[in-house]
């Protein structure tokens, strides 16, 4: 008999269907990797966000407000666009008579996960 007529043989059949799963997983893998990453992207941008406002919302309050008294400071906001309760902690020391530094933390609420820090100097004379 000649080969020609027989088509595909029950070996060749079983190595294509292998390596055809061993791509499918290898790409599942990948797929779920970049899902993850995605969502901790959101997640950094997020709190990168509200890092940005409440260091605004510090810039523009007097020496003496009361978010700029000495020590620790917190508070829980919900960031409107992943609807994420995130925690936000800042420590004021201070630096000298006429500046302080503000340490601010930004990170998921009920997690230690990674979230953002900032630092902020403020100046009674200088106004920053």
């Amino acid at each position: 008999m000649s080969r020609r007529g027989r088509g595909f043989s029950l070996i060749e059949t079983l190595i294509s269907l292998a390596v055809a799963v061993f791509l499918i997983a290898g790409t599942a893998g990948l797929m779920l990797r970049a899902a993850h990453l995605k969502k901790r992207s959101d997640m950094l941008t997020a709190a990168a966000g509200l890092v940005r406002d409440r260091l605004a919302l510090l810039r523009a309050q007097a020496y003496e407000g009361p978010d700029l008294e000495e020590g620790g400071h917190e508070t829980v906001v919900t960031e409107r666009s992943t609807r994420r309760a995130f925690r936000l902690t800042w420590t004021v020391e201070p630096l000298g008579e006429a500046l302080k530094c503000v340490r601010l933390r930004v990170r998921p609420d009920l997690s230690d996960g990674q979230g953002v820090e900032a630092r902020l100097l403020v100046s009674r004379g200088l106004e920053f």
